[in-house]
């Protein structure tokens, strides 16, 4: 097993570890998963695992702008503080992410990328920006797998007794991480999510 699929097997491992220590209650009222993806403000990137319910989004409906299902399908009107229950963060726990990292042909230290931020290093920041941004591309590609594999070994279906979806977004909804969601998920299973967004 090289770096990468040791990183994305312990992803795997601790979401479907966590989604089943979800309570009974909890998962009858869970609709959707939230892979939230985030790079470029720090020197690993970072991916943390969460869920909402129906019961929250009922709650937010009303506080949204456009009284419509915005409080379903914005991460900004989610469960916050339930993803930590989760325990999925792939940056916090790093270990297995530095590893990656470090045997990736776009390997840059921390010491480097910090550069990005010295005026002095503008020539190394510029290169040092281009390789985490490939490892930024290549992070997003290995969680589409995992969510890929929570589908296809049956870990979704068994949580919740059905499919659900499971979004993987940054913070801001566009093309390509609605594209991230759309192959991650069975066909159709993100359709309310994906037209949702691509309508506004």
């Amino acid at each position: 097993m090289n770096e990468q699929q040791a990183f994305s097997d312990m992803v795997f491992q601790k979401t479907a570890a966590a989604l089943a220590g979800l309570s009974e209650e909890t998962r009858d009222d869970v609709y959707a998963l939230s892979f939230w993806l985030s790079g470029g403000d720090e020197w690993l990137p970072s991916l943390l695992v969460s869920y909402n319910t129906c019961q929250q989004f009922v709650k937010k409906q009303g506080e949204t702008h456009k009284q419509d299902d915005e409080a379903k399908w914005n991460y900004a009107y989610w469960l916050q503080d339930e993803a930590e229950l989760l325990g999925v963060d792939a940056y916090r726990n790093n270990t297995e992410l530095q590893a990656w990292l470090e045997n990736t042909p776009f390997a840059y230290t921390k010491e480097q990328y910090e550069t990005l931020f010295d005026n002095d290093g503008e020539d190394k920041g510029e290169d040092i920006d281009d390789k985490s941004n490939e490892f930024y591309q290549a992070f997003v590609e290995a969680q589409i797998a995992v969510v890929q594999r929570l589908f296809a070994e049956g870990v979704i279906a068994r949580t919740f007794g059905k499919n659900i979806p499971v979004l993987v977004h940054e913070l801001e909804y566009y093309d390509v991480p609605l594209a991230w969601t759309e192959r991650a998920n069975p066909k159709g299973l993100a359709d309310e999510f994906l037209s949702y967004w691509r309508n506004q």
